[in-house]
């Protein structure tokens, strides 16, 4: 069985050495060798890490400087950057990335991580599905015009008219809502109105750590309603201080929903990772960790890549 990381920010550790160097120069981002990021190739190999999701994110500080034009500009740079990374294959779909790794290269999926980066213009939904961008999280720390954020003042309350719109069109596109980031409200209105599998592409439970960003047990059981899967972080902020963190939340959404609803979207190159998870190649502890807690192989595979595939399913 493949494995997977749902969630991975590695695009904008590029972004943030490389946009506004001068005219002319190079990148020297590669994910062929190893870095100050958290995520290269060989690394990954390391922790048995087959294929990710990587997140094109922009802050909403560098979009504030950059402008809504620039800001999406430099979302389609980090997909032609990773276009010419050697090795790396952009795929859309399982039998894509099967066929990438049996050709040598790793397999990497898009998500777009932020809904601000899309503003009120619908057909960019369409531009990010032709690019294979495969998932949308709805919001990031702040709030867009159309939806709340878990971490910032309540504003529109659920999301609003337009924000349906993009539910629906993004679920025509086949790009999957990822209520990660969203507030209660918003992520329940778009779980209510979804008819697709609805994800948490790096979200933790709040019953076991108390933070906003942490999903309730509503949450988690609405979104395995769907058919989706919640994919368990790194991120200390969320799973706590320890590596164990990450097999307790897993145990804990496994035992609410049922293990064919849980997976990992580490939230590598975008926090503070908890102790023993410093990078990619640390990606094994996780399959140990299940292991020594008594999980078989079989509910393994499925935690590890099985659960995510199947949602990224075409």
């Amino acid at each position: 069985m493949m494995t997977l990381d749902c969630h991975i920010d590695t695009p904008w550790q590029f972004t943030k050495q490389g946009w506004k160097k001068p005219r002319g120069s190079t990148f020297t981002f590669d994910l062929r060798q190893r870095q100050a990021s958290a995520v290269d190739f060989p690394r990954m190999k390391e922790g048995g890490l087959d294929a990710a999701v990587f997140a094109l994110y922009i802050s909403d500080t560098m979009q504030d400087d950059l402008g809504s034009y620039d800001a999406w500009e430099a979302i389609l740079a980090q997909i032609s950057w990773l276009h010419l990374q050697p090795g790396c294959s952009l795929v859309a779909d399982r039998a894509a990335a099967e066929v990438a790794a049996r050709n040598g290269d790793v397999p990497i999926f898009l998500g777009l991580e932020g809904g601000r980066l899309i503003g009120d213009t619908l057909s960019k939904l369409a531009v990010l599905a032709l690019c294979g961008v495969r998932y949308l999280t709805v919001t990031h720390n702040r709030n867009t015009a159309w939806a709340d954020s878990a971490t910032d003042a309540p504003h529109n309350g659920c999301i609003t008219a337009f924000g349906k719109q993009v539910v629906t069109e993004a679920e025509r596109l086949g790009i999957i809502m990822d209520v990660s980031h969203g507030s209660d409200e918003t992520a329940l209105s778009i779980i209510n109105m979804s008819t697709k599998p609805v994800i948490a592409s790096h979200s933790g439970c709040r019953a076991l750590v108390d933070h906003p960003r942490n999903l309730s047990d509503v949450l988690i059981q609405a979104i395995a309603q769907t058919g989706g899967v919640i994919h368990i972080p790194f991120a200390r902020r969320f799973i706590g201080p320890s590596a164990l963190g990450v097999i307790d939340h897993i145990h804990y959404v496994a035992q609410l929903v049922g293990v064919e609803h849980v997976g990992i979207g580490s939230d590598l190159d975008g926090a503070a990772m908890a102790d023993g998870l410093e990078d990619v190649s640390c990606w094994s502890r996780i399959r140990d960790g299940l292991s020594d807690a008594g999980y078989g192989e079989d509910s393994i595979d499925l935690i590890t890549g099985g659960n995510t595939l199947r949602v990224l399913a075409k």
